[in-house]
């Protein structure tokens, strides 16, 4: 009975290869403009360079972004509570449109992880290669995140007259160009020839372990179906989607979440009281309080009368130069009549100088002045 030397040496490297939770994944996201890249191969044999994951975007509760659940469905090939979801709507609210609105906003897309070296960057196609400044060391791996699309074009580039484009003896560099504007659009690009890769040993040795990364990112059908809903609870107020999946299809269910979610909110309204409990001890101060309040009002009484008898007091007389001023108007009309009587007696005299032979004259006269006194 002889051993397995192959699978001894590949737990061997797997044990000098410190796992993704014992160190830090170095991630990379192409950038806007033009990132040259060396995809590297499978860590097993026969194996595929890379690995799917599925997300599914909701609304976060902070009104930020958003909040990405894993698609057990694409990622593991397993039941997704978010996925049956969508089943379910799309099965029986055919013809409704807020449902339709709802499923297709829970639609997860797919994210490729796959290990690779990032040579360097070029802000634009015509720029030189600069290396990337985010990555502390260019000659270890990262874990290239790419969207379906760059995916499709590298598929195709070793389907196609590249072939293997990972071989490290025979692969290629290859471009990933970015453009952001008017929309964000991928081109992968292959170099014009071969090149290979030095010190491959050694970069062996840091590559990830892909379905390691991707299984600790594995959550429990029952466990995700909880955290989705409570996330979806708190933003009913705040997002549309959020609010038709709670009054649409989580009604019931969020009958049993209510109270679990309410006693949060209800904890800080119970701090406040034992703060009011420790004041409870201290009736006291509130016995000696009112005292201290009741005396004061026992000197604004007394000092009501006081302010009577200032009232009845000889300050009255002061009022006095008030009467002057009385007085000083009442001459003020006896001054108004005579002023008329001894001009009308000297228009009576120059008229009567005038016309001393006219009585009919002198009678208006006469009238005049009656109607004059009766006035006054």
């Amino acid at each position: 009975m002889s051993l397995n030397i192959d699978k001894l040496r590949e737990d061997w490297e797997k044990l000098q290869r410190p796992s993704s939770s014992q160190k830090k994944v170095r991630w990379y996201y192409p950038e806007r403009g033009v990132t040259r890249i060396r995809i590297l191969p499978p860590l097993k044999p026969d194996d595929v360079f890379y690995r799917f994951i599925g997300r599914h975007s909701v609304p976060a509760p902070n009104e930020k972004g958003s909040t990405n659940y894993i698609c057990r469905r694409i990622t593991y090939g397993d039941k997704c509570p978010i996925c049956d979801m969508i089943d379910f709507i799309t099965t029986n609210y055919r013809n409704d449109k807020e449902a339709k609105e709802v499923a297709s906003a829970l639609v997860p897309y797919y994210l490729i992880y796959m290990n690779a070296l990032i040579l360097g960057h070029k802000p634009t196609i015509h720029s030189q290669l600069m290396p990337v400044t985010s990555l502390e060391d260019p000659s270890l791996p990262v874990v290239l995140v790419v969207r379906r699309k760059v995916h499709a074009d590298i598929l195709n580039l070793i389907l196609g007259e590249y072939g293997d484009i990972t071989d490290p003896q025979t692969g290629r560099w290859i471009d990933i160009i970015r453009i952001d504007t008017p929309a964000v659009t991928y081109t992968v690009q292959p170099a014009p020839s071969p090149s290979p890769l030095e010190n491959f040993d050694y970069i062996r040795q840091h590559m990830y372990d892909l379905d390691e990364i991707v299984r600790e990112r594995d959550v429990v059908y029952d466990e995700l179906q909880e955290k989705f809903m409570l996330d979806i609870y708190q933003t009913v107020a705040t997002h549309r989607i959020s609010s038709l999946l709670y009054s649409k299809f989580y009604g019931d269910e969020f009958e049993a979440l209510e109270p679990a979610a309410q006693s949060q909110p209800s904890l800080p309204t119970v701090e406040p009281t034992p703060i009011y409990s420790q004041p409870t001890p201290q009736p006291m101060p509130q016995q000696v309080v009112p005292p201290a309040y009741q005396t004061p009002p026992q000197p604004q009484i007394p000092q009501q009368p006081v302010v009577q008898p200032t009232q009845p007091a000889p300050s009255m007389p002061t009022v006095s130069p008030t009467a002057p001023t009385q007085r000083v108007s009442i001459p003020t009309p006896p001054p108004t009549p005579p002023t008329p009587t001894p001009t009308m007696p000297q228009t009576t005299e120059s008229q009567q100088e005038k016309v001393t032979l006219s009585p009919d004259t002198i009678a208006k006269i006469e009238e005049l002045r009656k109607k004059f006194q009766k006035g006054s």
